[in-house]
């Protein structure tokens, strides 16, 4: 009756939970101070568990707030966390990025009589240049039952310039650069010159006389050199028949 839709319209309850542990995830990763939620949604008691995800990766420990939920049905069960809410300066350790907004989901499926599947995904947007909110994504690595490492990764289009600690390379305005995977131990992507799309690598690592640095490698196909070089402007390069090239420049810039 009336009485009853009055009350659940006002149910409101919450109480503690133990810290949920589930074994077999990789080290680093927890559900911290967990809740039981019963409220009414549409006059419907509604069950939710608000707990705050944890997880250390590199020097980052990091903890968002969500919601845990667990299904359990013929074929297995399923264990799940979405939350959001706060920033990520320097993720998985490199220095010039900063991520905003974040966002987490993570999966664990069980299936019944076959093995666990378990799936992380961290997003959230990054300013390059003049773009201030780039989406963004992390793919983490597990290696021994940790999260060792992993990579960032910018499905975007920038300018090589864009990136901080690459101002002052040389003919920066030539390049541009889409699909980023970022990392420690630098950046892959797809370089843009003279309107075509070939692939990259841009390394930090010491050069031959030991100097900290950065190099470029792109790899592209072409019929002279001058194809592979298109900022020539002597026009020398084009006498020169060469049809696929690795070209590097090394120590573009010092590491900063």
């Amino acid at each position: 009756g009336s009485g009853a839709s009055s009350w659940l319209s006002s149910l409101n309850l919450t109480g503690s939970l133990p810290n949920i542990t589930i074994p077999g995830i990789p080290d680093g990763i927890g559900f911290h101070t967990p809740k039981l939620s019963i409220s009414s949604k549409n006059n419907q008691p509604t069950i939710s568990i608000p707990t705050t995800f944890g997880f250390k990766v590199g020097s980052a420990n990091l903890s968002l707030p969500g919601e845990f939920d667990f299904t359990k049905h013929t074929a297995g069960s399923e264990i799940s966390f979405k939350g959001s809410g706060g920033d990520w300066h320097a993720p998985l350790d490199i220095p010039w990025l900063s991520l905003t907004g974040l966002g987490v989901a993570f999966d664990l499926k069980s299936p019944t009589g076959g093995s666990r599947e378990l799936a992380l995904s961290l997003s959230g947007n990054v300013g390059l240049g003049k773009k201030t909110a780039l989406p963004a994504s992390v793919a983490f690595d597990i290696a021994g039952g940790k999260l060792s490492s992993g990579e960032v990764r910018i499905a975007s289009q920038i300018d090589l310039s864009d990136i901080p600690v690459l101002k002052g390379v040389p003919y920066a305005s030539k390049f541009g650069l889409k699909d980023l995977v970022i990392s420690t131990a630098g950046i892959g992507a797809g370089a843009i010159l003279d309107g075509k799309v070939f692939n990259t690598a841009l390394i930090n690592a010491p050069g031959p006389n030991g100097t900290s640095g950065w190099t470029m490698i792109l790899e592209r196909d072409g019929k002279t050199l001058g194809d592979l070089i298109p900022f020539d402007k002597t026009g020398i390069l084009k006498k020169m028949p060469l049809t696929h090239a690795l070209f590097s420049m090394w120590r573009l810039v010092r590491s900063m």
